[in-house]
């Protein structure tokens, strides 16, 4: 199976961004990383979870994204 085009650049990009992450301060990756693991948290939590959950879990969710935005334009 041939790489395209697609998968190249897509490889490339990864691996600008790896190293770019690895340049971060130890406390912003340590950051980024818990921003990352609690996303799906409560993006399963908004999904699954009993109706007055659902509330709380959209307003954590949306909060995690903005802070994961932060804390990336920090790094950079």
């Amino acid at each position: 199976m041939q790489a395209t085009w697609d998968d190249v650049m897509m490889g490339r990009m990864t691996a600008f961004w790896l190293k770019t992450v690895r340049g971060w301060e130890k406390s912003t990756r340590i950051a980024f990383a818990i921003a990352m693991i609690l996303l799906p948290i409560a993006f399963i939590l908004l999904l699954y979870g009993p109706p007055t959950a659902r509330q709380p879990a959209l307003i954590g969710f949306g909060g995690l994204l903005v802070a994961a935005q932060i804390i990336f334009m920090w790094g950079n």
